[in-house]
């Protein structure tokens, strides 16, 4: 054995190795170093910025949150911890709310422009003839999510408080904003 290690193929082996070692521990490293900082809670723009993490973070209960919260230091981290904050204990009431008859609204979003495709009036049909599926109300004159949201703010259930309209979309600190565009009179 130590005959091969003087040789120099032994050596270029031992050194080939040791490159495989050492690249494979700078691959696993960043994960490793920040699944750590996530565990700590020492949260912040990359573990923002990476998917896998901000979908635990919004399945995070309020006290997690909380605890994220008084660690963060830089302000677009605070700013979104406070807005994820707010949200998840809104789920959490959600949660313990109890079961029971609620009204329901479907929105159909759209108009068919080709005849040769009915899509929205397939929508209309299946949406107001099926037992399972109808609700209450059937929507089909907004056209984008702000419409909706405006709608469920304006025409909360009777009896019931205001309606929370958080979600997780404008949750997420992509900067989403909904531009309406009006739909316009006539087919296109």
């Amino acid at each position: 054995m130590t005959r091969l290690l003087r040789s120099s193929a032994g050596k270029l082996v031992f050194l080939a190795l040791a490159v495989v070692v050492l690249l494979a521990a700078w691959r696993v490293l960043p994960g490793a170093l920040k699944e750590r900082r996530f565990r700590a809670h020492q949260l912040d723009g990359g573990l923002l910025a990476d998917p896998r993490y901000r979908v635990r973070l919004e399945a995070m209960e309020p006290e997690e949150v909380g605890q994220c919260l008084v660690c963060a230091t830089d302000a677009a981290t605070v700013d979104y911890l406070q807005r994820l904050l707010e949200f998840t204990r809104e789920q959490a009431a959600l949660a313990r709310a109890p079961a029971g008859a609620r009204e329901g609204v479907t929105f159909i979003m759209g108009e068919d422009r080709n005849p040769d495709n009915r899509f929205y009036q397939a929508a209309t049909d299946y949406y107001t003839t099926d037992e399972r599926a109808r609700t209450e109300h059937l929507e089909r004159n907004l056209r984008c999510l702000a419409d909706v949201r405006e709608y469920l703010q304006n025409h909360r259930p009777a009896g019931r408080g205001a309606l929370s309209t958080s979600s997780p979309t404008r949750m997420s600190g992509a900067g989403f904003r909904c531009r309406c565009a009006r739909a316009r009179a006539g087919p296109t």
